[in-house]
């Protein structure tokens, strides 16, 4: 599905490419705002990830401005 979501940009060749696309629904009570903080922190966990256990410093401030 990526391909009809952003056509112009293809990441699954990358294993950094930093982009996650997220399809649901709110559940009750809880706010957009809440959903998208929850949705960025499991992002950059995931990007995390695949660093490995020894980041480098530049890798750690991309992975905290990502969102």
């Amino acid at each position: 599905m990526q391909k009809e979501i952003c056509p112009d940009r293809y990441g699954l060749a990358d294993n950094f490419f930093r982009s996650l696309h997220v399809i649901g629904r709110l559940k009750p009570r809880v706010s957009v705002e809440q959903a998208q903080a929850n949705t960025d922190l499991l992002f950059r966990q995931i990007l995390r990830s695949y660093k490995g256990p020894a980041p480098s410093q530049e890798d750690l401030d991309g992975i905290q401005h990502a969102s």
